[in-house]
Formats: C-alpha cells, structure tokens, sequence
C-alpha cells in the first residue's frame, strides 16, 4: 500500500505555474516595451510637427515683409 502526501503539488503542475509566471511577466514586459516605444515615436511625431509650424510661421512672417516690402516701391 503507497501513501501519497496530497500536500504536495505534482511536479507538472509546478512547472506549469513557474512557466506560466515567466510567460505572464515578459508579456507585460514586452507590452511596457511597446508602449514606452509608441510614447517615444509620439514625442518625435510631437516635436517634428512643432518645428513645421515654426518654420511655417517663419516663413508666413518672412512672406508678409517681402510683401511690404514690395508694396513700399
């Protein structure tokens, strides 16, 4: 007769857990990863169309002094 201490958790079920933990924290790893990489394309995508409005608006402005410029003569 085998006595078996049910206290115990069954080799498989042990390594399923561990395996399934690991699987769990790099999903979130990967998923930070990928979200720190699209905040960071947001910020270039930010900054990019920042500096277009500035040289829009300069070249808006240096367009209005030629145009005065003309209109004087």
């Amino acid at each position: 007769m085998t006595i078996k201490d049910k206290n115990k958790l069954p080799l498989f079920t042990f390594i399923t857990v561990v395996l399934g933990g690991n699987i769990l924290v790099w999903k979130f790893g990967i998923k930070a990863s990928i979200n720190d990489i699209d905040i960071k394309f947001q910020n270039k995508e930010n900054d990019l169309l920042s500096r277009i409005d500035e040289k829009v608006t300069q070249i808006q402005t240096e367009m209005e002094e030629i145009k005065d410029k003309l209109e004087k003569k």
